[in-house]
């Protein structure tokens, strides 16, 4: 059965992110944005490997995922499915990964 995701926790640490990219607002909200971006392409490139079936494009796919460092658990149990070959546990654990995504952008948007 696949995670879901934790919604009563923010998906950002702010205050980390603050204190790591001590920059101006618009910086900080231009990097949002690019990390927005980046996760959108991945998640465009994941949801393509699973309508392809091809386990090594959503391996990898959440691997880069995961390494953007805000969708870890997710990624991570995806990743780990695939890297199995068991397409069923795979399938099983997107719709999580595909939620935390959206819960990541919506928070970043409404910063």
């Amino acid at each position: 059965m696949a995670p879901t995701p934790a919604t009563d926790a923010l998906p950002l640490d702010a205050e980390a992110f603050r204190a790591t990219w001590n920059s101006e607002p618009a910086a900080q909200r231009a990097l949002l944005a690019d990390y927005a971006r980046a996760n959108a392409e991945d998640a465009a490139a994941l949801r393509e490997a699973a309508t392809q079936r091809n386990l090594d494009d959503i391996k990898r796919s959440a691997h880069r995922i995961a390494g953007a460092g805000q969708i870890v658990a997710a990624s991570r149990v995806v990743e780990a499915a695939a890297r199995s070959g068991d397409w069923s546990a795979t399938e099983a654990a997107l719709p999580a990964l595909h939620a935390e995504i959206e819960r990541v952008d919506a928070f970043i948007r409404s910063l």
